[in-house]
């Protein structure tokens, strides 16, 4: 076959050098071969001719051989139309860079045979300019910009990436996380933070994200009272009748318990107790805590002597630094004349879920081992970061510099049995309980060690080689991820501290 073309090619060429002013282009000649041979009055006379016809205006006629011509012809009308264009000039085979076939590298731009072409390369539904988006290989064709999908009038839609970054055009939806069209969006806002938001028409229409009957505004579903069917913040303020928050015993827990974040997805909870004694119990503050009871509760705790403890329900970080409103809450404690920092019978213990460390018990405990690990190993530094002097309901278990996290969480195990006043108290099923540090009714100090613990939780369930939990493991190499756009409140603490 490849003798053939080339005994083709260089017999057309030869045929066509008879005058190369004159004499049709070697592409045009293929095709008009390629075209004439379908008609049905097929005749080498008539093509003879056509091509080789007086051209106006030319000093001069053609004057050529038809038996060559009759050759000619028999050869190119056996061969096919891409075998034509291979073997011309300006047209040169390559592989396709996707399937690997021969293809005829003027067919596009792309170095793609018209099969992958046409089954690969999308129009963008914004800017209507090519984009790739390759369903079999997920890769984009090398030089062309890349595709994605987006959701557009109800259904998913190919963009380039140009057009999806754009946030003129794609938002992401605040209630389910999906990036959609901004057409396809309403405004709402969480009332408990008063931040405009938008969700997407599925959420509204899944009822993820609900209308308040009050304030005329979207919500999360997980945000509305369901005993009043409003927002928090509308529940709060609507409420007529003041109550007084109740103090109730150490052991209660709530009939729901209710997981707060400021989006579906929750990564990691943390659930406080904050110790405040030698109050007033003044109406004014119980009637102000009873309206937070959508987030707090108060229980009595023996270890103080006219107090109690604010325990939060289990929370984001962001949660935690967004909405709770720890400033007027800490500042009407301080008013009525309860303390926690001065007073030495009070503590702030942080809970923070096991679901965080792992969906699994299986996955959870090597984690919770290296956590362990890491506040006994650096205890001198957990110790100045408490503030507390006094460790007697917040033991250390005793760290050996040889003993790995899966020992140090099998010794934690055996110790815990006998006593819950640990550094970290594993009794609990559902929660991590970190006890080191000592009360506070300052916002920064609060989420400060809250963050310290989201820090302490990301750093052991991203880093899983426990061979690198040992004696040459630093405590400056330990905290030179924290980061001020992360964990703002931590890394200036850390500096007052000096720690870092």
């Amino acid at each position: 076959m490849e003798t053939t073309l080339q005994q083709a090619a260089e017999s057309i060429l030869e045929v066509l050098s008879y005058d190369v002013g004159k004499m049709p282009h070697v592409v045009s000649w293929c095709k008009f071969v390629t075209e004439y041979t379908t008609l049905q009055d097929f005749c080498i006379d008539g093509m003879f001719n056509r091509v080789y016809r007086k051209p106006r205006r030319a000093p001069i006629a053609y004057e050529s051989d038809l038996g060559m011509f009759r050759s000619i012809v028999r050869y190119t009308t056996n061969m096919t139309e891409e075998c034509l264009r291979m073997i011309s000039l300006e047209w040169h085979a390559t592989y396709c860079v996707r399937c690997g076939d021969i293809y005829v590298e003027n067919e596009n731009t792309f170095h793609l045979c018209d099969k992958c072409f046409y089954t690969t390369v999308q129009r963008c539904a914004i800017c209507n300019e090519v984009a790739t988006f390759d369903e079999e290989t997920l890769e984009a064709v090398p030089g062309m910009e890349e595709a994605t999908y987006r959701r557009m009038g109800g259904r998913e839609r190919i963009v380039c990436k140009s057009c999806a970054d754009d946030a003129s055009t794609f938002v992401k939806c605040d209630c389910c996380g999906n990036v959609v069209h901004r057409g396809d969006t309403g405004y709402g806002k969480t009332t408990s933070t008063g931040h405009q938001l938008r969700f997407c028409k599925a959420c509204q229409n899944d009822r993820q994200a609900v209308l308040c009957p009050a304030c005329n505004k979207y919500v999360l579903a997980a945000e509305v009272v369901s005993a009043s069917g409003y927002c928090l913040k509308c529940h709060l303020k609507l409420m007529g009748v003041k109550k007084k928050a109740e103090i109730h015993s150490h052991t209660y827990k709530p009939s729901r318990l209710i997981f707060i974040s400021t989006s579906p997805v929750i990564d990691g909870t943390y659930g406080l107790e904050i110790e405040v004694d030698d109050g007033h119990h003044s109406d004014e503050l119980m009637e102000y805590l009873e309206e937070l009871r959508e987030m707090i509760r108060l229980k009595s705790d023996g270890s103080l002597n006219d107090g109690f403890e604010v325990v939060t329900f289990p929370m984001t970080l962001d949660f935690h630094r967004t909405v709770m409103p720890y400033e007027e809450m800490f500042r009407r404690l301080h008013d009525d004349g309860y303390t926690s920092h001065e007073n030495s019978t009070c503590g702030l213990h942080i809970h923070a879920g096991r679901t965080g460390f792992g969906s699994t018990a299986r996955s959870q405990n090597p984690a919770i081992g290296r956590m362990i690990w890491i506040v006994e190993a650096f205890k001198e530094q957990i110790k100045v970061f408490s503030r507390r002097k006094d460790f007697r309901y917040c033991q250390f278990y005793g760290f050996s510099s040889n003993m790995t996290p899966k020992d140090m969480l099998k010794y934690a195990r055996i110790e815990n049995r006998h006593s819950r006043y640990k550094a970290i108290n594993l009794q609990n099923s559902g929660t991590v309980e970190i006890r080191i540090f000592k009360g506070s009714l300052k916002t920064s100090t609060v989420l400060a060690s809250i963050e310290l613990c989201d820090y302490i939780r990301k750093y052991v369930t991203k880093n899983k080689d426990d061979s690198t939990y040992n004696s040459s493991f630093t405590w400056q190499q330990f905290i030179s991820g924290v980061r001020s756009s992360d964990y703002p409140n931590l890394r200036n603490y850390l500096v007052t501290k000096r720690l870092i």
